[in-house]
């Protein structure tokens, strides 16, 4: 495999990547949601953005409901990312105004 090949599969690997439900709810915090918004925002019920928080592994999300929730919090500047290590974590992007009304 080449470089290239390397990194369109660490790309595609990075476009799915809730890992936990801590690393969610850093996530939904930064973007300056509530559970019941980031909810909403996603098509979601509330019960079950709290179930997900609360889970301390990988919470049992569908590809089409990560999706839902990563596009929800790009809307807000708000990226979920995995490490070359394997660690997660979530950030802003740079210049993001994550403060929307």
């Amino acid at each position: 495999m080449t470089t290239a090949d390397n990194r369109s599969a660490a790309e595609r690997a990075r476009q799915h990547c809730l890992l936990s439900g801590k690393q969610l709810k850093a996530a939904r915090v930064l973007a300056g949601l509530s559970q019941q918004q980031l909810a909403a925002e996603t098509g979601r019920s509330l019960r079950t953005i709290t179930s997900w928080e609360a889970i301390a592994g990988k919470p049992t999300a569908s590809r089409n409901s990560v999706e839902r929730i990563q596009t929800a919090l790009q809307r807000y500047g708000v990226a979920l990312y995995v490490t070359p290590a394997g660690g997660y974590g979530v950030e802003k992007a740079p210049g993001a105004d994550i403060n929307r009304s």
